[in-house]
C-alpha cells in the first residue's frame, strides 16, 4: 500500500440505516485511499486521537443528542439516503475506501496512535524513559553517525533536540541507562574503533557532562544495569572485528556522585561473553547467554551477581538452545528469556533456581532477536523485526503479547502500524509502548514513531468497502 495516498481519518459521522435487525452499533477504524484535496481531513467536523468510528443506524442518529453535522463529509453505507437528502445533503460520489472492524478479543489486541515525525532518521540508537519524556540517542543516519539526540513528550505530542555541547562522539552498540535525573552512555564503536568513554545528560537543564575517573577498557556489546545508586557494566567485546571478537568477564561499577569507577569481583565462574542479557532483580544482577566471536562458542548458561557482597554465584542451566541477541526481563520474581539466533523462550524462577518453558505464540511475529521489546508489568510485548534468519529479507510490522500470568500469547493488531522494521528502539510509558526510527531492507533508515496501547481490543486487516460520500449543499 506504500503507493497509494492515504489519509486518517480519525472519526466521522457515518450514516448507517439497517433494513434488518442487528446490533446497534459497529465500530472500526477508516482511512480514504487515494485521495484527493477534496476529501481532505480537516473537513471533518470532529476527531479522535485513537482512530476509531462509530456506524450507528439512522434512527440511533436523529434520537441522540449527536444529530446530523452542519457541514463537513458523511459517509454512508446507502448511495440514495433519504435522511440525508432532507437534510439538504448531495450525493458526491462514490468512494472505495479502506475499512477496520475490531478483531476478535482473544486473537486480536491493541491500538496504534500516530507521533508527530520531526526527527533525524537513525538506526541501532537507543532510547530511555524518564517518567514524563523518551530520550533518544546514538545510532546511525546510513554511515553516518546521528549528531543529535532528541526528547519526545508524549503529552504534548513535541520532540525538543538535545545540545549536542560536550556529548560524546556518536556510536552505536552502547551502553544506556536512566538515573532517574540522568542519562548515562558508555562505550560502543565509534568512527574508528570500540570506546572506552561516555557521558551522562541531564534533560531538565539540557546539559552533558563528561565522565570522570579511570575508566575500564574499551568495550562494545556489553550489559549495562543501573542499581538505583551505581551504572554497573559486565562482559562485551574488546574490539569491533566480527570474525576474531575477543570476549571479557571485566565488572566494572560507575557512580555518578562520586564520578568514579570501580573495578568488581569478575571471577563469575562463567565464560568471558558479549551479546548476552542482564537483568536487574534490585538486589542481584543475572546474566544469561551470549557468546564468544572468537571462540565460535554460543552459551546457554549464566550467573547472578549480588552487589552488596561482591559475590558470584550459579545458576541452573535451562534446555534453552545456546544463543545471544535475545531479550530478557525481570517481571518481579522470574527472569524472562526470548527470541536472539531461536524464537523460544524460558522463565527463570529466582526462589526456586528451576527454568520453566515458554508457550509458544501460534502465528507469526519476528524472528530471534531482530524485534523490539517492552515489559508492562504483567506482559511482554514484541514488534517488528524479520520473519527468516536473514537479516534483511523478510521484515515484518507483526508482533505479540505475552501474558506471564496465563502463558499465552495473543496477536497485536497491525492497523495504523508503523511499517516493518529492524534496528529501532522501544520504551513503556507506563500505559504506553513507543517505537521509533529503525531501518528497512534498502538502506532507509526511518525518523518516525507510533504509540501502541496494547490493552485495548485490536483492529483486523482493513479490507475494500464502498461509500458514498454525501456533502452538504
Amino acid at each position: 500500500m506504500s503507493n497509494k495516498y492515504f489519509i486518517q481519518l480519525m472519526i466521522l459521522f457515518i450514516s448507517y440505516q439497517l433494513s434488518f435487525s442487528q446490533q446497534t452499533e459497529v465500530q472500526g477504524q477508516i482511512k480514504i485511499v487515494n485521495a484527493n484535496s477534496d476529501d481532505n481531513a480537516s473537513k471533518v467536523l470532529t476527531s479522535s486521537i485513537d482512530g476509531t468510528v462509530k456506524f450507528m443506524p439512522i434512527s440511533q442518529l436523529q434520537s441522540q443528542s449527536i444529530g446530523l453535522p452542519t457541514s463537513g463529509i458523511i459517509l454512508s453505507e446507502e448511495e440514495i439516503n433519504a435522511l440525508l437528502l432532507s437534510n439538504n445533503y448531495i450525493l458526491s460520489k462514490a468512494l472505495v475506501s479502506q475499512f477496520a472492524t475490531p478483531g476478535n478479543d482473544q486473537l486480536l489486541y491493541g491500538s496504534w496512535n500516530n507521533v508527530a515525525p520531526n526527527v533525524e532518521a537513525r538506526f541501532e540508537h537507543k532510547a530511555v524513559w524518564t517518567g514524563t519524556e523518551m530520550l533518544v540517542w546514538g545510532g546511525r543516519v546510513g554511515s553516518a553517525f546521528a549528531e543529535v539526540g532528541y526528547k519526545y513528550n508524549p503529552t504534548t505530542n513535541v520532540w525538543t533536540a538535545m545540545s549536542t555541547q560536550n556529548q560524546p562522539a556518536g556510536r552505536t552498540d552502547f551502553g544506556m541507562v536512566w538515573t532517574g535525573t540522568e542519562m548515562i552512555v558508555y562505550g560502543g564503536f565509534g568512527a574508528t574503533s570500540v570506546l572506552n568513554d561516555g557521558g551522562r545528560y541531564n534533560p531538565t537543564t539540557n546539559t552533558w557532562t563528561a565522565m570522570g575517573g579511570t575508566p575500564p577498557p574499551k568495550t562494545v556489546y556489553h550489559s549495562t544495569i543501573w542499581t538505583g545508586t551505581d551504572m554497573i557494566i559486565w562482559g562485551g567485546g574488546l574490539n569491533y572485528n566480527t570474525a576474531s571478537q575477543s570476549a571479557t568477564s571485566n565488572n566494572y561499577k560507575y557512580n555518578p556522585t562520586t564520578d568514579t569507577w570501580t573495578l568488581l569481583n569478575s571471577t563469575t565462574g562463567i565464560q568471558p561473553r558479549l551479546r548476552h542479557s542482564a537483568i536487574w532483580t534490585g538486589t542481584e544482577i543475572i546474566v544469561w547467554g551470549g557468546h564468544n566471536v572468537s571462540q565460535s562458542t554460543y552459551y546457554n548458561n549464566g550467573a547472578k551477581y549480588n552487589v552488596l557482597t561482591d559475590t558470584w554465584s550459579a545458576i541452573s542451566t535451562p534446555t534453552l538452545q545456546p544463543r545471544y541477541g535475545h531479550h530478557a526481563f525481570w517481571t518481579g520474581s522470574k527472569m524472562i528469556i526470548y527470541g536472539g539466533i531461536y524464537s523460544d523462550g524460558a522463565l527463570y524462577d529466582l526462589n526456586t533456581n528451576l527454568w520453566t518453558p515458554m508457550s509458544t505464540p501460534q502465528f507469526q511475529i519476528g524472528w530471534g532477536g531482530t524485534f523490539s521489546s517492552i515489559w508492562t508489568n504483567s506482559d511482554m510485548i514484541v514488534w517488528g523485526g524479520t520473519l527468516t534468519f536473514d537479516f534483511l529479507d523478510g521484515l515484518t510490522s507483526k508482533g505479540g503479547r505475552y501474558n506471564l500470568a496465563t502463558n499465552t500469547w495473543t496477536e497485536i493488531s497491525e492497523v495504523n502500524a508503523l511499517s516493518a522494521r529492524i534496528l529501532h528502539s522501544a520504551i513503556w510509558t507506563g500505559s504506553e509502548m513507543i517505537i521509533f526510527g529503525g531501518y528497512d531492507d534498502i538502506d532507509n533508515p526511518y525518523n518516525d514513531a507510533k504509540k501502541f496501547n496494547p490493552f485495548v481490543p485490536g483492529f483486523s486487516s482493513y479490507s475494500d468497502k464502498l461509500f458514498y460520500q454525501y456533502k452538504k449543499s
